[in-house]
């Protein structure tokens, strides 16, 4: 049996990973019942952003949680408690750790 680099290995997963990627958000912004403009602020939910750039990503979250009350997807009432456990989450758990996820 062939053995793998772990250099080839790395490329597959990155490789991997960045179709994932690619086909979630072609689908998400394809299937999404709100706009594209949903769909692609729905980028700063990703761990990384939320460790790089905690203040865009709660404006972007009042703004999606705003979208999906206007769209009747979330009750009004819901919306201070998403956001109170995202901005939350933001907070309590060390940058290092949403880098790494």
């Amino acid at each position: 049996m062939e053995k793998f680099s772990d250099k080839d290995v790395f490329g597959v997963r990155q490789d991997a990973k960045s179709m994932l990627i690619t086909v979630c958000k072609k689908k998400t912004m394809t299937k999404t019942p709100m706009t594209y403009v949903s769909a692609r602020n729905m980028m700063y939910i990703d761990p990384w952003l939320m460790a790089s750039e905690p203040d865009k990503c709660d404006t972007v979250m009042r703004q999606l949680l705003s979208t999906c009350v206007d769209a009747k997807l979330i009750a009004a009432d819901t919306c201070d408690d998403v956001l109170s456990g995202f901005t939350n989450f933001m907070r309590t758990t060390p940058r290092s750790v949403l880098q790494k996820f």
